[in-house]
């Protein structure tokens, strides 16, 4: 996003930053992309992730590791 700013008699396009701010409203996939726990299968699906800098759709769905519980972890 930019911003219009005027310089004398010229006019300038300046970066800014930009906050979306939102909910989703609701998740929708084929009953055949779930898991046997009724969760989505994002390996499976691998939905688009769109990016804001380079305004480029990426790829995701691809497992790369596990995450750290950090509560499990401090109990064990």
């Amino acid at each position: 996003m930019h911003a219009l700013r005027s310089i004398g008699n010229a006019l300038a396009l300046y970066p800014m930053p930009v906050t979306v701010v939102g909910a989703v409203d609701g998740t929708y996939v084929e009953e055949d992309d779930l898991t046997e726990a009724g969760k989505i299968d994002y390996a499976r699906v691998r939905p688009p992730l769109f990016e804001f800098p380079t305004y480029s759709y990426l790829r995701t769905g691809d497992v790369i590791g596990p995450s750290v519980d950090f509560v499990r972890a401090e109990r064990a």
